[in-house]
Formats: C-alpha cells, structure tokens, sequence
C-alpha cells in the first residue's frame, strides 16, 4: 500500500551515498538502484517514481555504457546530475556536453589520455553549466597536466560554481578569478616543475576568494 511505498522510498534515499564537497567523485554508478528495480513490480514502481535515485553517473574507460547512462538520464527526469566521467569515449563526452545545464557536479578524469588531449582544455569545460557547483579534475600521472589557456575563468561558464578539486592537474589559477569559491582543493605532486606556480596560484586564491571556507593544497611523491 501508500505506507509501504513511504517505507521504500525512504530506505531508498537513505542508501544513496551523498555527494559533498569534501569527496569529489560520486557514489557507485546507482546500481543499488538498478537492483531495487529488479526486486518486484512494487519496488520498481517506486523506484521508477523517484528520479534522485538515478542521478549518479559514471562513465569510465572504453567500456562506459552509454545505453544505461541513457536510461539513468531518463529515468532522473530534471533532477540534477551528478557525473564522474573521463575522455577515452567520445560519446561519453558529447553526453556530458548534452545535459550540462542539469550538471550540478562533474569530475573530469584524464587517465592515459590520447597525446593530442595533452595541454589543452578539454571541450566540456567550455559547455555553459548553470547549476555547476562542484568541480574535480583528475590525472593518475606523477606529474601535472596543464589544462587551462591563459584568460580561461571557469565562473564565465559555471557562475555558482563553489567548490574545486584539483588532482595532479595544473591550471592558471590566477587567471580563473575563483571569487566566490568556498572550498579549493589541490593535490599536486612535489616533484613537479611547476610546483612553484602551483603554491603561488594557491596563495592568489586564497587572498582573494572571501567565501572560502576549506582550503587544502598538498605537495605528494
């Protein structure tokens, strides 16, 4: 009955892992929520009728499945996304590129990327995101990769973009004028040539970003 369906709906929600500023990357890939729909044609029927519940995207490597992203973006109806995705599948980026305006949180992964993804920033960081709060981009190289062009603000395309974290990947700080951040995290390793910028880009956002109210900037081997 209704009461049962309340019950359902709140273990539901109550097993999303919740998405804060302090992790950067999103829970697993809703599949909690794939198997609640699977149960029975009551639990379905509830889960189907919640859109929060497929909300959390993640599209890694070669083997992304665009066709159940497909689904998730659906079945989450206008709810906000929250995506952890990388650049090895095209497609998975011109999805991403799609449903920006829904995007509240995106981490942007560059795991052995193709050479001519080196240096540059990648196109859907140039794709408007209203609702952008929450930024990560992310290298697994024991250097950093650098992203962003001279004069590139992130808050041009994100203006309620609030909290960034940054892992092995160097960008113009200076220039991104991150003003109404409220939380910076920076994980850069110490060997690093540009370590310098990095501690100075630090300290320029720190001086200038009167909302901030969690700063984190670590030098690793």
């Amino acid at each position: 009955g209704a009461a049962h369906g309340d019950v359902l709906r709140l273990i539901f929600e109550a097993s999303q892992i919740s998405v804060a500023h302090r992790d950067p990357l999103p829970g697993p890939v809703a599949s909690q929520s794939l198997i609640f729909s699977s149960v029975n044609r009551h639990w379905r029927e509830v889960a189907l009728s919640m859109p929060s519940l497929w909300t959390k995207i993640r599209l890694l490597g070669q083997t992304a499945n665009i066709d159940r992203a497909s689904c998730f973006l659906e079945r989450s109806r206008q709810a906000d996304l929250y995506f952890h995705v990388d650049g090895e599948d095209w497609r998975v980026e011109h999805l991403v590129e799609e449903n920006m305006h829904r995007c509240r949180m995106l981490c942007y992964e560059f795991i052995y990327p193709h050479p001519s993804r080196f240096n540059r920033l990648p196109d859907i960081l140039k794709v408007p995101g209203p609702n952008l709060e929450i930024l990560s981009l992310v290298t697994e190289y024991n250097h950093c990769q650098i992203l962003s062009p001279p004069g590139y603000r992130p808050q041009a395309f994100f203006p309620r973009l609030q909290h960034l974290n940054l892992f092995d990947v160097h960008v113009d700080l200076q220039g991104w004028r991150v003003t109404d951040i409220r939380s910076l995290r920076l994980d850069m390793p110490s060997m690093t040539d540009d370590r310098g910028k990095c501690s100075q880009g630090a300290s320029h956002c720190v001086s200038t970003s009167p909302n901030l109210e969690h700063f984190r900037f670590r030098l690793h081997y």
